[in-house]
């Protein structure tokens, strides 16, 4: 495990320089060659494209790959002045968890499943609702980079991947082996038109009727029987394909947006590169003859057997860490852990020595402990507010009433300060002082009768903003002059 030092509170990590990191100085300097003064002059825009598969929390390896994506499209905006944007697909026909066996594997989509945390929604919507769309944007609004989704109904309707796919049918004695060796099959399958389940097995799928024009699935509902759906480029049939077929058709649709001025960039983790890239990708994109995309992979996060960093194996242990889970990090980090984690993935893109490589859990573990660690030491400041209220209702400098007390607390609450305990003191003449005592400092309240007037003092230690608390006060006693004073206190220092 790596450690921090106390001298500077960085991570001692070694970076080593080779392959692309030893000719790089930016990571923007990949697009160089794509971006000639004659190609710069047809580009409108840049899109960034990266993929996410709604069937589970997602968990760090899923968000350092998003935040990576957006930072090096700020990069490239920043660089090129080209408007640069990303581009999420939501894989949401990934089978449910649950099979049912007749005669064949059948299985629905996490599209077609109800989610048992939220029935009203399925596992892809209530998993995107509840924690993609809003990661999406906070990323967003962090980096200043805008964004769109695309669903996969959408994706495998596009007619550029219908007409990648029939090209593939149309090669169907390579590609078979080539990407299933075992049953020699390409992954292309339908939904029975009266449950919406699909044969996963494809034991009892064949593609059939092959033609420039297209090809017919044919396939067999356990339940339904036989059952066929004709494939062309331009119609709206449902057709599920798997993850190999999905990546060359993705490739051609990214080179497909340079026709409309776009230049397609395709951002993944580092499981989609190497041998995968070259074997998969490469040799298929060669094959059908079409172009290279440009690709990006981010920093794998690997877990403590070397391996992709994968929920499902460690089910047990992701329920209570924050790197496996991300309902976890919020609750524990909150927004500071995503910036932690953000600003860690800033580094990486700073240099191609830091983003050329991968990272551990456990390193991941101890940036979040460094932030941690930081939140022990508080900084030395603080606002003060001191008001006066003047020309008051009498009764209100008077008497204390119990729901005002309580009026504070909510205001106080609402506004992210604790109030520790309460107390209050009452004069001779019907004043008071009403004392709360906040985790941040203090608030108080004293009244003058005989002047209808008080003052409120209000002292926060951090950045805590108190006004919208005085404002509250404020509407309660409806003072006809107010007179207020804000004070910043201490010295900050950095942490």
């Amino acid at each position: 495990m790596t450690n921090i030092t106390n001298s500077t509170d960085k991570l001692e990590i070694p970076y080593s320089v080779g392959g692309m990191a030893q000719y790089y100085e930016s990571l923007t300097d990949l697009l160089e060659y794509r971006l000639t003064p004659e190609i710069k002059s047809k580009i409108k825009k840049i899109i960034i494209n990266t993929s996410v598969q709604p069937n589970s929390i997602p968990h760090i390896g899923t968000i350092t790959t998003l935040f990576c994506a957006f930072i090096y499209a700020k990069m490239i905006n920043d660089r090129y002045n080209i408007n640069t944007e990303i581009e999420l697909d939501f894989i949401e026909c990934a089978p449910a968890p649950k099979y049912h066996h007749e005669g064949g594997d059948y299985c629905h989509s996490i599209s077609r499943t109800m989610s048992c945390e939220d029935p009203s929604k399925s596992i892809a919507d209530y998993y995107i609702y509840k924690y993609y769309l809003p990661l999406l944007e906070w990323t967003s609004t962090t980096s200043g980079i805008s964004y769109s989704t695309r669903s996969y109904k959408n994706f495998q309707q596009d007619p550029v991947i219908r007409k990648a796919l029939i090209a593939i049918c149309n090669n169907l004695k390579f590609f078979a082996p080539f990407l299933d060796p075992k049953q020699k099959k390409l992954h292309i399958r339908t939904e029975c038109p009266d449950c919406g389940c699909i044969d996963k097995s494809l034991k009892m799928t064949e593609i059939t009727d092959i033609s420039p024009l297209g090809f017919t699935v044919s396939s067999c509902c356990g339940e339904h029987g036989p059952y066929r759906v004709d494939i062309g480029e331009s119609d709206d049939n449902y057709i599920e394909i798997n993850t190999q077929l999905r990546d060359i058709v993705k490739g051609a649709l990214m080179a497909s947006y340079l026709d409309n001025g776009i230049l397609g960039i395709m951002f993944d983790g580092a499981d989609w590169g190497g041998a995968w890239t070259h074997r998969v990708h490469c040799e298929s994109m060669q094959k059908l003859r079409y172009p290279l995309p440009i690709r990006l992979f981010a920093p794998l996060i690997l877990d403590r057997w070397g391996g992709k960093l994968s929920k499902s194996i460690n089910q047990q242990q992701a329920q209570s860490n924050p790197i496996e889970n991300y309902k976890v990090l919020m609750e524990k980090y909150g927004d500071n852990g995503l910036k932690c984690i953000y600003d860690e993935a800033s580094e990486w893109l700073s240099s191609p020595k830091k983003f050329f490589r991968n990272y551990s859990q456990e390193y991941m573990l101890e940036v979040l402990k460094k932030l941690q660690d930081r939140k022990m030491i508080h900084p030395f400041i603080g606002t003060h507010i001191a008001s006066e209220f003047y020309d008051i209702q009498t009764n209100l400098t008077s008497e204390i009433i119990p729901e005002f007390i309580e009026f504070i607390k909510e205001s106080c609450l609402k506004n992210s300060v604790k109030v520790v305990k309460d107390d209050y003191f009452i004069f001779t003449n019907g004043g008071y002082t009403l004392f709360f005592l906040l985790e941040e400092s203090h608030l108080s309240i004293h009244t003058y009768v005989e002047h209808k007037s008080a003052f409120i003092d209000i002292f926060t230690c951090g950045d805590t903003d108190t006004i919208n608390i005085l404002n509250d006060i404020q509407a309660f006693y409806s003072p006809k002059e107010v007179e207020t004073k804000q004070l910043h206190r201490g010295r900050p220092y950095n942490v």
